[in-house]
């Protein structure tokens, strides 16, 4: 997934203390089938984790988890959209501030369609 690979290591902490809440550990260590000492790192901040770290724990997140992930990728995606229009706010043509608003609109419309399509 493209937006995982552009999150901070921030959120990506917050991802492994989430999944830990309910778990222990050797158990998260499991899941993700990596070691225990790698989530310790994680934990510590010494490391941080992957990509492919971060999405296993979305298919393996419960339903309350699976929506507290999407809204830390979320919220740091966007707040790092925010930081980047407010250096070069004044160099982005209004015409191409008006696309990114309506694809995300479109996006958040059609990501609510396949959402009542599954459910």
């Amino acid at each position: 997934m493209k937006i995982i690979h552009n999150i901070s290591k921030s959120a990506r902490s917050q991802i492994i203390s989430l999944m830990l809440r309910e778990r222990t550990e050797k158990e998260l260590a499991e899941a993700l089938d990596i070691s225990p000492a790698s989530i310790t790192k994680y934990i510590k901040e010494v490391t941080h984790p992957s990509d492919k770290i971060i999405e296993k724990c979305l298919e393996i997140a419960n339903d309350y988890e699976a929506e507290q992930i999407v809204s830390i990728i979320l919220s740091d995606v966007f707040e790092a959209l925010v930081e980047f229009l407010k250096v070069a706010g004044d160099k982005i043509p209004n015409e191409e501030v008006n696309i990114l608003v309506s694809k995300i609109r479109n996006a958040k419309r059609d990501s609510r369609l396949l959402l009542n399509q599954v459910s």
